[in-house]
């Protein structure tokens, strides 16, 4: 009878040790000791630093480092508390728990001396250990305990929320483009304003000369004698004639078209008269003389002759633009719509000047 209860006994503590040591991993302390406190527990992940990066599905699907675990909670490490089955979402080690924990489980092996100690109690109070082996069971439900945990990881989340207000800083930057849109359109050179007869009366400056083509300028071609039309300097110069009498009749550009009589010239001014002030080439717009004047004034270079109405209804090369000053050329200032009298062209030639540097009518900067 003795023997049978001591039997029992042992079957008993064999059985409840067993059941512990059997039990899942998550019933056991973070320590593997048996009835010591826990020092921290699993369930609770202790918030990293900064330097512990996000992975896996709380963490933007993040990898870890090759000797990292992610975590349940979406944070890297190398502890237990990271690779640990139960805490490990990806990238966790092939063996159940990293090397560090291996040493614990031969901690466990003490424990089967002390189950020696109880034995030889047992026999006094043979009725009591009974009742007693029942009761073990209940401490196993506190396991589940550690599932409860991963709603702790929201703590986390409120960090990614400060990189969202780095993206505003770049908007300011569009703002610059905008200035561009005003460039105002191209325009005839502005220091040479129309003038005169064929610039709508215009004035120009005063330290300035209106052509016989009507433009500004200070050079010889706008103010010598024979080029300049109106604000000449004050040496002498054949400026348009006194206005003659009503008989003279208007001709040319300035005068409707009108012709002058057979023996009259149509000057640059578009009166009609005989003396060397209409007659002479550089004043004589139409139904000039054929003789040439007593005086030639210096005419442009011959690759320039004279077209038009004002040139005695020449035609220029196939190639060159009659302008309304009835000179040929290939530049704007003689093909340009404003510019050319006949045989215009549709692409205008950019302006070229010719050895003196001077375009009829236009001088170049």
């Amino acid at each position: 009878m003795k023997e049978t209860l001591i039997i029992s006994v042992l079957c008993v503590v064999t059985l409840q040790y067993l059941f512990l040591v059997s039990a899942d991993r998550l019933s056991l302390p973070h320590n593997e000791t048996f009835g010591m406190p826990l020092s921290s527990p699993p369930p609770h992940e202790p918030s990293p630093p900064p330097p512990y990066p996000r992975c896996g599905m709380g963490g933007g699907d993040g990898k870890c480092k090759s000797n990292e675990c992610c975590s349940i909670w979406s944070w890297c490490g190398t502890t237990e508390s990271f690779c640990a089955p139960q805490n490990c979402q990806s990238q966790c080690p092939h063996t159940p728990s990293p090397p560090p924990p291996s040493p614990p489980p031969p901690s466990p092996s003490p424990p089967p001396p002390s189950p020696p100690p109880p034995s030889p109690s047992p026999p006094p109070p043979t009725p009591s250990p009974p009742p007693p082996a029942p009761s073990p069971p209940p401490p196993s439900p506190p396991p589940p305990s550690p599932s409860p945990p991963p709603p702790s990881p929201p703590p986390p989340s409120p960090s990614p929320p400060p990189p969202t207000p780095s993206p505003p800083p770049p908007s300011p930057s569009p703002p610059p483009p905008t200035p561009s849109p005003p460039p105002p359109a191209p325009s005839p050179p502005p220091p040479y304003p129309r003038c005169g007869m064929g610039g709508g009366g215009g004035k120009c400056k005063s330290n300035e000369c209106c052509s016989i083509w009507s433009w500004c300028g200070t050079t010889e071609s706008y103010c010598a004698p024979q080029n300049c039309q109106s604000q000449c300097p004050h040496t002498p110069s054949p400026s348009p004639p006194p206005t003659p009498p009503p008989p003279y009749p208007r001709c040319g550009m300035g005068g409707g078209g009108g012709k002058c009589k057979s023996n009259e010239c149509c000057s640059i001014w578009s009166w009609c008269g005989t003396t060397e002030s209409y007659c002479a080439p550089q004043n004589c717009q139409s139904q000039c003389p054929h003789t040439p004047s007593p005086s030639p004034p210096p005419t442009p270079p011959p690759p320039y002759p004279r077209c038009g109405m004002g040139g005695g209804g020449g035609k220029c090369k196939s190639n060159e633009c009659c302008s309304i000053w009835s000179w040929c050329g290939t530049t704007e200032s003689y093909c340009a719509p404003q510019n050319c009298q006949s045989q215009c062209k549709k692409n205008i030639i950019s302006s070229v000047m010719n050895p003196m540097n001077v375009t009829y009518g236009i001088e170049s900067f």
